[in-house]
């Protein structure tokens, strides 16, 4: 991967690509609620900030965790961005699907896009940093095998 972050159009398109060709792209759907909506009907912007960690999180324990990392590694989101782009509404699912942008020695960019589960529709798209860090919170190289996993994730 070239040292340079691709923009978001960039990344959309590549996460889009891959989705379709069968590459690997993390997926994690939910359901939408009445508590995540305004008095309005359409979903909170902060609700997309929890989806994005929440993906990452899901990611994490069904991709990362069966690397058997150490039980002191701890991720530290070292930056986060998200752009709406258009509202969701309660009673339908959102689909999240996570992307790898870069990964260097003790750190990785994230590119996680938030779709409506019926039309299909980009609803809001964002990055992370995570620096992987030890149990003094000091930066570590990322072990092998995760490393491993990152890459197969990583938009080419």
């Amino acid at each position: 991967m070239s040292p340079r972050l691709i923009n978001r159009a960039e990344a959309q398109f590549k996460q889009s690509d891959r989705r379709r060709e069968g590459g690997l792209v993390f997926e994690y759907s939910l359901d939408v609620f009445l508590k995540d909506a305004s008095p309005y009907g359409t979903v909170y912007f902060a609700r997309f900030f929890e989806w994005q960690g929440m993906c990452r999180e899901a990611f994490w324990q069904h991709c990362l965790m069966p690397t058997s990392p150490p039980p002191t590694l701890q991720l530290i989101t070292k930056s986060a961005s998200m752009e709406y782009i258009t509202a969701a509404y309660p009673f339908r699912k959102v689909v999240v699907y996570l992307s790898v942008m870069r990964v260097r020695p003790a750190s990785t960019v994230l590119y996680i896009s938030c779709y409506d589960g019926l039309s299909h529709q980009l609803l809001a798209d964002g990055f992370q940093t995570i620096v992987f860090a030890d149990a003094t919170r000091s930066a570590i190289v990322i072990p092998p095998p995760i490393r491993q996993v990152l890459t197969t994730y990583i938009l080419d």
